[in-house]
């Protein structure tokens, strides 16, 4: 087409080292050209595979160019469905790091994703050249047919997708501005363009009737309000015309060119012009200004601050947007650590055995004592009597709505209607939540192994284990587990599993990993998802590093803000009651000889929390 970005035809082909590295480069910068290109050549696989879904065409190839064919910052090539991408358009972005094929990043470049997404819809509603309907208009009508087909074909895009608004507003300022400055500003046709490519976006829906005032007020006083209306109704019929109606847009063409005063007989012919504008100085027929210095530097200036408007406006949303979708990106990034963590974490258990490494804690088993084992008893029958309620739940299927119907319910239904059978299929399915008594526990137990643990070992290993057992004798639903945390993160049982053995400790760590330890229990366990009574036990002095504090503090506020109550055990320990989160703390001196504490205290934060 006769915009600067977009090709009717296919250029003539040159060779690799024309194209790419010119005849007479230097083998230096050939070189390193060449590395350039490869380093471009998964960018612009990457925008191939994002304009498919985007120009609803899966036969287009993008290309990162150093410099499209038009001389435009993006070029769509209509025979060969090529778009040409200047790498310039992504400003200092490092290419190496670009990924448009994901939409996060994108907003690290909205111009050339912008120009990316106008040439997409160029692809997909542009269906004439030029060189198709010479002959039925002259050259006037066919460029102000052009001009208008450029709001027109954005305005049908935003039509099927709506979320591309962004991306067309980053990229005006790219394409529009350069064709505004092209060929100066002093003429009435100057001004028509304008309007056309400027104030038409408005009614498309791409920019805002704010950002575009200063130019219309520039344009209306150069063609005079009469005229700007009259143009006004002519770019509002071309935005509802229908891809294929040529015959449309080439008559909106002509009534553009009639009513802008551009003379559209052949140059020379009797009465024939220049083709530019209605002659006259002063003032124009219409009363509006003619096209003087002092017009021109008030559109010239129009533009400039619109063009400021509209950039700073679409910087402070893509801003937000990118903030937004950087924050969520690293959340899913820690999130998939976190869960990769676990699994490392619950690979394997020393339950039963000796820890290998010499970093690990474990130093072995022993058979419960009689007391111990009564204890766990006692806990057991504590939690099973307990009046404990918490919301779960319950998937039911019935004939009527409401719910969410099932095909393959109906399918079944219509079966046995078809074969003479009363119908009990019930294609409706309903997730009903409600509170329930005695739902099933999840309980995870964070055992402190570091150095300032050392004279407390022992009690720390029953605590753990009466816990441990007694949880899994209470409900064969319940589920818990438990690790051991120092320098790093040890699993001694996993979910579902109940010990046999008490696991032995050796307290020599010299640090405390108490939020990996939170976050391996609460990934594994769901102690942040509703559904289920869910208790974190924690036994430990309390004494961490200064970040482990701080950041644990904010952890343990996040799940009891979910419904999780922590129960803190401290086993008497001088430093014990530092306040690591205002949770319940509960401090023994034996544990075997408190069971009746732990289950006391368990059931009053399980009680506070639901």
């Amino acid at each position: 087409m006769s915009t600067t970005h977009v090709s009717p035809a296919e250029p003539t082909a040159a060779p690799a080292d024309a194209v790419f590295l010119g005849p007479d480069l230097p083998p230096t910068l050939a070189a390193r050209r060449r590395t350039d290109d490869a380093l471009w050549l998964p960018v612009s696989a990457e925008l191939t595979e994002a304009v498919a879904p985007i120009a609803n065409r899966d036969d287009l190839i993008v290309s990162a160019v150093t410099a499209t064919r038009s001389g435009a910052k993006a070029n769509f090539i209509m025979p060969t469905a090529t778009v040409e991408v200047a790498r310039s358009a992504f400003g200092t972005v490092d290419p190496a790091t670009l990924r448009p094929s994901r939409p996060n990043d994108r907003y690290r470049y909205p111009a050339a994703f912008g120009s990316l997404v106008h040439e997409a819809a160029h692809a997909a509603h542009s269906t004439w050249v030029p060189a198709d309907v010479t002959g039925r208009a002259q050259p006037a009508v066919i460029d102000a047919a052009d001009l208008l087909d450029e709001a027109r074909i954005e305005a049908a895009h935003l039509r099927h997708r709506p979320d591309d608004e962004l991306w067309l507003r980053a990229a005006v300022t790219t394409i529009v501005w350069p064709e505004l400055s092209a060929e100066g500003i002093t003429s009435r046709r100057a001004a028509a363009q304008a309007a056309a490519l400027v104030l038409a976006r408005r009614d498309a829906g791409v920019l805002y009737t704010r950002e575009v005032a200063p130019i219309r007020e520039a344009v209306q006083a150069i063609l005079g309000a009469h005229t700007l209306s009259q143009l006004e109704e002519i770019w509002r019929r071309v935005l509802v015309l229908a891809d294929d109606d040529v015959a449309g847009i080439l008559a909106a063409g002509e009534a553009w060119c009639r009513t802008v005063g551009t003379d559209t007989k052949p140059e020379g012919a009797p009465g024939g012009g220049t083709g530019s504008c209605a002659p006259g100085t002063g003032r124009a027929s219409d009363g509006s200004e003619a096209p003087g210095d002092t017009a021109a530097e008030r559109l010239a200036a129009a533009i400039s601050e619109a063009g400021a408007r509209i950039n700073a406006n679409v910087t402070a949303s893509t801003s937000v947007i990118a903030a937004a979708a950087q924050a969520k990106a690293e959340a899913e990034i820690e999130a998939k650590t976190a869960r990769i963590e676990a699994a490392k974490v619950f690979s394997r258990t020393h339950e039963g055995k000796r820890g290998t490494s010499r970093r690990s804690p474990v130093t072995g088993t022993r058979p419960p004592t009689a007391a111990e084992r009564g204890a766990a008893a006692a806990l057991a029958k504590a939690l099973r009597a307990a009046s404990v309620r918490d919301r779960s739940a319950i998937r039911t299927q019935a004939e009527l709505p409401p719910g969410r119907l099932r095909m393959r319910g109906v399918m079944a239904r219509d079966a046995q209607r078809a074969a003479g059978a009363m119908p009990t299929a019930k294609p409706f399915t309903t997730t009903m939540r409600r509170y329930t008594d005695r739902p099933p526990l999840r309980v995870g137990i964070a055992v402190d192994v570091s150095s300032s643990m050392t004279k407390v070992t022992e009690p720390l290993a029953s605590a753990a284990w009466i816990l441990t057992r007694a949880v899994t004798a209470a409900d064969s639903a319940s589920k818990t587990a438990t690790v051991a945390f120092g320098d790093t993160v040890t699993a001694i049982t996993r979910p579902g599993t109940a010990p046999a053995k008490v696991t032995e400790f050796r307290a020599i760590c010299g640090t405390e990993e108490f939020t990996r330890a939170v976050g391996a229990l609460d990934l594994k366990l769901g102690l942040s998802r509703p559904g289920a009574a869910r208790l974190l036990v924690v036994v430990s002095d309390g004494v961490f590093r200064t970040d482990q504090t701080k950041a644990g503090r904010t952890q343990l506020k996040a799940l009891t803000d979910t419904g999780c109550a922590v129960l803190w055990l401290t086993l008497g320990t001088a430093r014990a009651t530092r306040d690591i989160g205002g949770i319940r703390f509960l401090t023994l001196t034996d544990p075997t000889s408190a069971a009746a504490e732990i289950g006391e205290a368990a059931l009053a934060a399980l009680t506070a929390a639901r």
